[in-house]
């Protein structure tokens, strides 16, 4: 809910009837923001509607009423399973501020269709931040979706990831000495490579807080840091990774995939292709990864990629054939 001094409204009011009439689009997911506004650039009118494609975008000065999915909590048992928990969950009201809205439509349990919606309000809060400055979405308050016919608002908290689906971390004295030798050698490479690593594992680091297509954006570009000397080159990361597999490189697809992956890769960043980008290629990556950093290091690989061809290697190869 909106309460503006002019009157009250459901945030659907604000979404266009055109979106329900085009018949593929039932619903809009709900992004907001608080806005710092000077008062020698206000908005002529309050609410200030705009359009930027299909992302309806709303600057008003309002109260704003919505639920707090909070967040989804994996919590293990005694038996080692686990369930889950909604923590800091509630019924949430902004301060009368300035705030922006950012609608777009989707199709109500079409998780693909709320994917590209969800990708359009990013893209759309980057040109806006680009012409107006972050202070046009200074604090990020909350993401909500709505059927807007029948009307049913859902609330979401940040995704999680399955725990089960994740490999087990080991915190034993072998493991604690592996992670620690890895430190010492990466301060013992000289200023440059020691740079360049040091930038890969913080894009590393970032691809485990990003979502969809972000994730595989930030990982290829951790690997391209780490290994390659410049985005073309190809051959100094599969001349790496056949190193680590000497003489078994036949047991796995030409060039570790790496060229199909390069390929989906170059459509996203250039032909703008937003098609879902599965977990499987993600792990993948996160293997691709494991396996460069232990052998730059010049540690002992831990065998990722075979690990994976292991225990997937019929759906890893459809995967990467498909690319």
């Amino acid at each position: 809910m909106v309460d503006s001094p002019e009157k009250t409204k459901t945030i659907v009011e604000l979404a266009p009837l055109e979106w329900l009439q085009a018949g593929l689009r039932d619903s809009t997911v709900i992004r907001v923001y608080r806005a710092l506004l000077s008062t020698d650039s206000l908005p002529d009118t309050s609410p200030c509607v705009f359009d930027l494609a299909l992302v309806r975008a709303i600057l008003v000065k309002a109260k704003i009423n919505y639920f707090d999915a909070g967040k989804l909590v994996p919590v293990q048992d005694k038996d080692g399973s686990f369930e889950y928990e909604i923590r800091h969950g509630g019924d949430r009201s902004t301060a009368g501020d300035w705030h922006l809205l950012l609608l777009s439509p989707y199709r109500w349990d079409d998780w693909s269709s709320e994917a590209i919606a969800w990708t359009r309000v990013d893209e759309a809060t980057g040109l806006l931040a680009a012409i107006n400055g972050m202070r046009a979405i200074y604090e990020h308050v909350f993401d909500n979706k709505a059927r807007l016919a029948p009307l049913e608002v859902a609330a979401a908290s940040m995704s999680v990831r399955t725990p089960q689906t994740l490999r087990k971390p080991l915190w034993n004295s072998e493991t604690l000495a592996a992670i620690e030798g890895a430190a010492s050698s990466i301060e013992g490479l000289p200023m440059n490579r020691r740079g360049s690593l040091q930038v890969s594992l913080r894009w590393f680091s970032e691809s485990f807080r990003a979502g969809g297509v972000d994730i595989f954006l930030k990982r290829w570009i951790a690997i391209e840091t780490l290994t390659m000397p410049n985005t073309r080159n190809l051959k100094p990361l599969i001349k790496l990774l056949a190193d680590v597999y000497a003489g078994e490189s036949a047991r796995f697809p030409r060039d570790f995939g790496i060229g199909r992956i390069y390929g989906r890769r170059c459509r996203v960043v250039h032909n703008g292709e937003k098609a879902p980008v599965l977990g499987l290629l993600l792990d993948y990556l996160e293997a691709i990864y494991t396996d460069c950093l232990y052998a730059i290091i010049g540690m002992k690989s831990p065998r990722r990629i075979e690990e994976m061809f292991t225990n997937e290697a019929s759906e890893l190869s459809g995967m990467l054939a498909q690319l």
